[in-house]
């Protein structure tokens, strides 16, 4: 009986050995797994970020202001020669200069408006995540020519550039991790297309992406995974082997390479195996996983890597064995002696462990209560501490399975899984919501239940495709609603992989556009509206200006009768002595038909000026009799007024132009300044200083001045500073206008300064030798 019992307990404790190894093989194949999903959820986060910050650069290259100035750096270019050979020398200086040297050219690129814009775009993304998120943003036109970018660029030249080209040619580039010499950090390259309103290319933005909040990204993923067993290391590399980030190592990237034999087992998107570690020799674990962004750029190739030290991650099971294997032994030469006395004290304790074997086997966790012999306690231990951590490894991938699926279930737009036939497997809330079915309806069914007939064929198409790798995103298609409604939507279509990156079905995200359209078609009717307006406008304004013309004309007919027989009438010699009375009023009628003819000649100006044929005769004139001829001309002004009138020309020189027309400038600028000045202390001073290429003249009064808010109207047609009923000074308002006009079309510009109570200067130039162009186009 004890020998029975004895055998029994042997073949017993070595059953249980054989079954530890077994549930020590099992505890490796779950530490595996439960890594290998932990690094998929990592490198997927990394991934999500990457994606963030691709779609900040494409809605921040979308902003008006930044479009803008590329479109105006690309005008520039336009009007050269040859603007590749302009931008070849720029580049060929721009290399050639030491570093830390700025150029006129590099303060240009990198002090604007627009570098100020993309820089702030830095700092609150610095802000946001605490670090360093871009480590310099930079924009070129569609010549390949810098416009803009937060940090001196290595070069100005782009055009041949693998970022450049490759936007250009595809609408997104994304690079390899590499070392940045502009900004100083390890970054990731990402450029985008940039285009204008009506889809033609205008240039390229490029960011790169510091690894610096991948980083710490990783780092934050595993400390609160709160890993048990703890990793003995975890890293980063990229697709050659070059250690990235290690938890082990201290020195900057780029010094310590993956040995070739680890780097052939890292094959697919993940996977787990074990070898020896190089340098200690010792057994270790490997998990891993690859970027999905290696195929959208096999450049972006990088890979999240954790490693268990083997004897560590299995130390329960392995002292588990380690006790049975004891426990064996020493009861080998005493089993005999006390077998009858304890086996009361072992029966138990093994009934209830092998009743919790059993229904471990079974999916069922029972403690067993640590009570008999000091082995069995310990046995009952350890298994109980296998157990429950098995269990907490199976509710972390159930908490990570219902995270994503309930960021799945909150996303905003439609999205749906599919497999490799076409056929739904799985929709969220959002699409439920848009198509009026329910999931019932739709899971099990063709996805084609909800495409429009017009847009079928195309999809169709696409599924295709995209078994050769491809993805597509924003394909404009036309959906269908469980009512009939038909409605325009914006298609995201991927490949959906296994965790052996086997494609097992398609992933697509539906965003509705009814909206957008609809705005779309109300901007091109207000477009056309706008469109007949102006036409409507431009011709009232044809007629108007032939009115004008035509009235102006019709006056000119009575008013030389009227002026010829008012003077006839004041000559006694023609038609007799008048009395005191007659003369005043003979007088009067003169005074006022020189105002009309005054008038009607500034109409006729202003409408010469407006449809563009005042005619000027150029030839050289002195400037210095010019002006005492103005002094001379406008004297009669100052009668019974005490206002002076000065001339400070100094020196000799000549101008080529229209001395008539320039005479009018005078006329009429002096006038307005007499309007304007006190009648006893005014003082009116004209002057002209040959420069360079143009004679400036000038106007200077110590009048009442004109008040800021008044001065960017001055010039325009009847427009009067004061138009109040009891307003002093009387004037048609087209004065100033007729003297700018009369310049502009001299060649000139006319401006003016001017301080309220201090008086005010009118400027104006004219070029000195240039041939006098018509104003008639």
């Amino acid at each position: 009986m004890l020998l029975i019992t004895f055998s029994l307990i042997i073949i017993g404790e070595m059953l249980w050995i054989t079954y530890l190894y077994e549930s020590k093989t099992t505890l490796e194949n779950q530490i595996l797994k439960d890594a290998e999903q932990r690094n998929l959820m990592i490198i997927n986060r990394i991934d999500s970020y990457v994606t963030d910050r691709t779609i900040d650069l494409i809605n921040l290259s979308g902003g008006n202001s930044i479009e803008q100035a590329v479109i105006s750096s690309n005008t520039e270019f336009q009007k050269m020669n040859n603007p590749r050979q302009y931008i070849e020398e720029q580049n060929v200086t721009w290399m050639s200069v030491p570093i830390q040297q700025i150029t006129p050219i590099m303060k240009n690129i990198i002090e604007n408006p627009t570098s100020d814009r993309l820089r702030e775009v830095v700092t609150k993304e610095k802000a946001i995540y605490n670090t360093d998120v871009f480590g310099r943003i930079l924009v070129a036109n569609s010549y390949g020519a810098d416009v803009a970018a937060t940090v001196k660029p290595d070069d100005y030249d782009q055009f041949t550039d693998p970022w450049w080209v490759s936007a250009k040619e595809n609408g997104l580039y994304l690079g390899g991790i590499s070392y940045d010499k502009a900004s100083g950090f390890v970054t990731i390259p990402i450029s985008v297309r940039m285009d204008d309103n009506t889809g033609n290319f205008i240039g390229v933005m490029k960011g790169t992406i510091t690894l610096d909040n991948i980083f710490k990204i990783i780092s934050n993923q595993m400390e609160s995974a709160k890993l048990e067993p703890l990793p003995s290391e975890y890293k980063i590399i990229d697709g050659s082997g070059m250690i990235l980030y290690s938890t082990k190592l201290t020195d900057k990237p780029f010094v310590y390479v993956i040995p070739p034999k680890t780097m052939q087992k890292l094959k697919g998107q993940s996977g787990t195996f074990t070898q020896n570690d190089e340098d200690s020799g010792l057994p270790e674990l490997i998990t891993y996983a690859r970027s999905t962004s290696s195929q959208i750029n096999p450049t972006a190739n990088w890979i999240f890597i954790v490693e268990y030290d083997k004897a560590t991650a299995l130390k329960p099971v392995t002292n588990m064995i380690g006790l049975s294997i004891i426990i064996m032994i020493i009861s080998i030469p005493t089993v005999i002696l006390v077998i009858f006395l304890i086996s009361q004290k072992i029966e138990i304790p093994i009934n209830k462990i092998t009743i919790a074997l059993n229904e471990f086997a079974h999916g069922k966790i029972t403690d067993i209560p640590t009570t008999g012999t000091d082995e069995t306690k310990n046995l009952a231990l350890n298994f109980n501490n296998m157990t429950h951590l098995i269990l907490k490894s199976q509710n972390e991938i159930t908490n990570l399975e219902e995270k994503y699926r309930t960021m799945f279930q909150l996303s905003p737009d439609p999205i749906r899984v599919s497999n490799m036939d076409g056929i739904i497997t799985d929709i969220n809330d959002a699409y439920i919501r848009e198509f009026g079915y329910s999931a019932e309806e739709l899971v099990g069914k063709s996805i084609f239940v909800t495409i429009d007939k017009q847009s079928k064929e195309e999809v169709a198409k696409l599924l295709v495709e995209l078994k050769n790798g491809r993805r597509f995103e924003n394909i404009k298609a036309f959906y269908k609603r469980k009512d009939g409604t038909i409605f325009p939507v914006l298609l995201s279509v991927t490949m959906h992989h296994d965790a052996n990156n086997n494609p097992i079905g398609h992933i697509a995200i539906i965003k509705n556009i009814s909206k957008i359209i609809d705005y779309e078609n109300m901007i091109v009717d207000e477009e056309k509206k706008i469109k007949e307006q102006y036409v409507e406008l431009t011709q009232i304004d044809k007629q108007k200006n032939e009115f004008a013309s035509m009235v102006s004309h019709e006056l000119t007919t009575p008013l030389f009768p009227i002026k010829f027989h008012a003077e006839m009438l004041k000559d006694p010699k023609l038609l007799g002595i008048l009395n005191e009375e007659q003369k005043k009023s003979i007088d009067e009628i003169y005074q006022n038909s020189i105002k009309l003819e005054r008038l009607i000649r500034d109409i006729l100006d202003a409408q010469k000026i407006d449809m563009h044929a005042m005619k000027f005769i150029k030839k050289t004139f002195e400037i210095d009799q010019f002006m005492e001829n103005i002094i001379k001309i406008n004297k009669p002004l100052m009668n019974n007024k005490q206002i002076q009138l000065v001339n400070t020309t100094q020196g000799k020189f000549h101008a080529n132009s229209d001395p008539e027309r320039l005479e009018q400038v005078f006329s009429n600028l002096i006038k307005n300044s007499v309007d304007f000045v006190d009648e006893k202390k005014g003082r009116i001073e004209i002057g002209a200083e040959s420069q360079e290429d143009d004679i400036l003249f000038y106007v200077k009064d110590n009048g009442v001045g004109i008040p800021k808010e008044k001065q960017a109207n001055l010039f325009k047609k009847f427009y009067q500073i004061d138009t109040s009923i009891t307003r002093k000074h009387r004037g048609s308002g087209l004065g100033l206008s007729i003297c700018k006009g009369i310049v502009e079309g001299l060649g000139g510009k006319i401006w003016l300064e001017s301080t309220v109570d201090l008086g005010t200067i009118i400027y104006f130039t004219i070029p000195k030798h240039e041939m006098v162009q018509n104003l008639k186009n």
